[in-house]
């Protein structure tokens, strides 16, 4: 009976230590990165010591401002959806085709997302130059076809999308791997075609993983 009440007494001891530990790295964290940012809001509504509404006032009515806003809406909307579909074609690939190489591309897929956004971009820009390789290519086919320009808004939304895409990857990869395939295989037995299993079954279970990776914030580049 005393070994039973030490045992317990040791696991409410390491459960208090825990629970200390995680205060304790939760009041950091409030006062690295959230006080600074409260304290930055509450200072947008002084002036002189006074409270205002002018700073808001003011960066509202100017027309760029909500320029500025569209802009980003059209942009961050064309990327995650360019890269949830990326995402989602090659997570399809890895968790059911049989391919060969599937270690390799896996690899290949995740090359964007561990090469900085920066990089990246400098590459397609240089890649997509009128001097790139692109440029020569397309000045070999009959058609009046030009690179895609990378300082316009479908550059911006391509390389975002190819540098958040292998998230999306490594979100629902996981997912597809884990929906029971014996759901698939009775919609198979019972007629249903190769897109209406995707579309009935496959696509439904997939959802909560697209849906949270999809509510990510796309860091700018």
């Amino acid at each position: 009976m005393g070994v039973q009440l030490d045992g317990a007494h040791k696991r409410f001891a390491f459960f208090q230590k825990r629970r200390l530990l995680a205060w304790v790295l939760a009041l950091v964290i409030f006062c690295l990165f959230v006080l600074p940012v409260i304290r930055l809001f509450l200072l947008s509504f002084l002036q002189e010591g006074q409270l205002t509404l002018s700073y808001y006032t003011q960066i509202f009515s100017e027309p760029r401002t909500w320029t500025i806003f569209g802009n980003t809406v059209v942009m961050v909307a064309g990327a995650t959806t360019l890269a949830l579909a990326l995402g989602l074609v090659f997570a399809w690939l890895v968790a059911y085709s049989d391919i060969r190489l599937k270690k390799l591309l896996q690899l290949m897929i995740l090359v964007p997302f561990i090469i900085p956004s920066y990089i990246l971009t400098l590459s397609w820009t240089q890649l997509m130059s009128s001097n790139g390789w692109v440029a020569s290519l397309l000045q070999l086919l009959p058609f009046s076809l030009e690179p895609l320009q990378m300082y316009s808004m479908e550059g911006i939304i391509f390389t975002l999308a190819l540098s958040h895409f292998p998230l999306v990857f490594l979100f629902t990869v996981g997912v597809l791997r884990k929906i029971p395939r014996e759901m698939e295989w009775a919609a198979r037995a019972s007629g249903a075609s190769s897109w209406h299993v995707f579309k009935q079954v496959t696509f439904p279970l997939a959802l909560p993983g697209l849906a949270g990776v999809a509510c990510l914030p796309l860091s700018p580049i």
